[in-house]
C-alpha cells in the first residue's frame, strides 16, 4: 500500500498561459558524443496510488511539441 500525502507542499501543475523553461544536463558519460536531441513534449497522468512511479503513468495527450535541437 502506497502512502500519499495529507497536503500539497507545491502546486507544480502548469497554469493557463505559463510558460516554463526548461534545462537538461546531459551526463558527462555522454559528453562529445551526442550532436542533437529529439524533444517531445506531452501531458501525462499518474493515477495517485502511483504518484511518483512513472512506469504507471500513461500518456493523454498528442505530442504538444515535437523539436530537435543542436547540442
Amino acid at each position: 500500500m502506497g502512502l500519499l500525502p495529507d497536503k500539497l507542499v507545491e502546486n507544480t501543475v502548469l497554469q493557463s498561459g505559463e510558460v516554463r523553461r526548461l534545462s537538461f544536463t546531459l551526463p558527462s558519460s555522454l559528453e562529445g558524443q551526442i550532436s542533437k536531441a529529439a524533444l517531445t513534449l506531452r501531458f501525462y497522468d499518474v493515477s495517485d496510488e502511483h504518484q511518483g512511479n512513472l512506469d504507471k503513468a500513461y500518456w493523454i495527450s498528442e505530442a504538444i511539441l515535437e523539436e530537435e535541437v543542436g547540442l
